[in-house]
């Protein structure tokens, strides 16, 4: 029997948890709607991915086809992009996030919002996670419309696994996720680096600071993939609205910064010593010229 390499993480959502097995039965059971409705000669799918176990699930259910997946952000106002989908590219929308639907009618996609979710845990054995091809983010935007970026499943496994050599993660190290995952960072880091440990993921709806210090005080966390204005924001939380408890604050990972930050701090510190050291032989030369 072909079973799955990899599998989706347990997730920490809005104070429940919900088992990894759980999410890959979601997952399993909406394996035949998707079946169904992606017709043969069609060479994409598309999803919704917003912060949601349910959402996740949907997307390891379609990685386990062997079509690209396009990760649309649950804002419909991104979700035209130069060149845009190919007409008639099946999207699907997770149950909570119906009302988008008509938003993708109007870019002419072929949408379709899935039932609410019937676990199929006989089937899931046979699932086959991440197996598709690979993934299709969007640039922001910034210099017009948003751009699609294909990026591999290999490739993001790849990065995954350099992180996790980087920074010595193990399946102990839980993973805290603030980032939208319908980013590449997001996807890679929050996601995939947690169901390639097989460790823990704490998912946050949206970025909130309180929210993330609540979830940090909940559990310990190893690894938290974030942007710096997001510890900028994370540091200007004022005491008295910090849990009471202590807060055990993870490693964090900034996506600009690709070291581990204790890593980080000790490069910077031996640049620094590096450069006292060569300032002080050059003013020692120079005192021996003089």
């Amino acid at each position: 029997m072909n079973r799955p390499i990899f599998g989706p993480p347990s997730i920490v959502f809005e104070g429940r948890l919900w088992p990894a097995e759980e999410v890959a039965a979601v997952a399993a059971g909406w394996l035949d709607v998707l079946r169904a409705r992606i017709p043969r000669t069609v060479r994409l799918t598309a999803m919704t991915l917003s912060n949601h176990p349910e959402a996740v699930a949907l997307l390891f259910a379609l990685s386990s086809l062997p079509l690209p997946v396009v990760v649309y952000p649950p804002d419909p106002r991104a979700w035209r992009s130069a060149p845009p989908l190919p007409e008639d590219t099946p999207l699907f929308i997770p149950p909570s996030l119906g009302e988008l639907a008509p938003a993708g009618e109007v870019l002419g996609l072929r949408t379709v919002v899935l039932p609410d979710p019937r676990p199929g845990v006989a089937a899931m054995d046979a699932v086959g996670f991440l197996t598709c091809p690979g993934f299709v983010n969007f640039t922001s935007g910034s210099t017009g419309l948003p751009k699609p970026v294909y990026i591999t499943t290999r490739s993001f496994l790849m990065q995954t696994a350099a992180i996790i050599e980087a920074c010595a993660l193990s399946a102990d190290s839980a993973v805290a996720g603030s980032l939208q995952l319908s980013t590449h960072y997001g996807l890679g880091q929050a996601l995939f680096l947690p169901t390639v440990l097989g460790s823990r993921l704490g998912l946050l709806p949206r970025f909130d600071p309180r929210s993330l210090l609540d979830l940090f005080a909940s559990g310990r966390y190893t690894y938290w993939a974030a942007t710096p204005m997001m510890a900028d924001m994370l540091a200007r939380v004022p005491l008295s609205a910090r849990p009471a408890g202590p807060v055990d604050l993870p490693h964090q990972r900034r996506p600009i910064v690709h070291a581990h930050l204790p890593r980080v701090r000790r490069a910077l510190r031996r640049q620094a010593q590096a450069e006292l050291r060569a300032d002080g032989k050059r003013l020692h030369h120079r005192g021996h010229r003089a």
